[in-house]
């Protein structure tokens, strides 16, 4: 598997998990890829979103089978 950064904010609650995503993607360098891993619900339908109208890229969004699931994301390149 390639490098990628790795955000985990399957402890965090809204609107800590949208906040935490958005500065991970600031820091991140245009074209790179992360995986945050977060917990199943208000996270999985929101963080997607936030990402997509944010210009970047949903890649996959895979369910670990015990209540998180890792979304793959890439920056958008500028």
């Amino acid at each position: 598997m390639e490098n990628s950064k790795f955000l985990d904010i399957s402890e965090e609650s809204c609107p800590y998990t949208i906040v935490k995503v958005k500065v991970a993607i600031a820091e991140m360098e245009s074209g790179e890829k992360m995986d945050i891993l977060m917990q199943e619900g208000v996270p999985c339908r929101n963080i997607p979103k936030v990402i997509e109208f944010d210009g970047h890229s949903v890649i996959e969004m895979k369910n670990n089978g015990n209540g998180t699931f890792t979304l793959r994301m890439q920056k958008a390149e500028i």
